[in-house]
């Protein structure tokens, strides 16, 4: 769905993965390996999300992490949206296929019985 509205793939799954982690640092190589994702195509997103402010970059040890920046004007607008539609995408729970009556036990898997001779 979010894919439709964002002309980036991995755009999507960075937001996806930032909304939905909002405490967390992420340091770029681990995103693209978290994202299955090739590294440059994150890395190119990941600055133009810097850019424009919705992740901040903090360097510790010469490695750069990326943090989601709470504090950006949409912040609250883009989480609900990307909350919503992974809610929309979510696959729903099937029934059971045979529910037991009140009383009925459960059988048991492989329980089926054989009718006839059995050499």
């Amino acid at each position: 769905m979010l894919e439709a509205l964002f002309a980036s793939r991995v755009r999507v799954k960075l937001l996806t993965l930032f909304m939905t982690n909002i405490s967390e640092r992420f340091y770029g190589r681990e995103l693209a390996q978290r994202l299955g994702e090739h590294f440059n195509a994150v890395w190119q997103e990941l600055r133009n999300l810097e850019e424009i402010g919705l992740v901040k970059a903090e360097e510790e040890t010469r490695r750069k992490y990326y943090v989601v920046n709470t504090a950006f004007p949409l912040y609250p607008e883009l989480r609900a949206l990307v909350l919503k539609a992974q809610a929309s995408t979510a696959a729903p729970v099937a029934a059971p296929a045979h529910a037991p009556r009140p009383g009925e036990a459960e059988k048991p898997k492989g329980a089926e019985f054989i009718i006839g001779e059995v050499d």
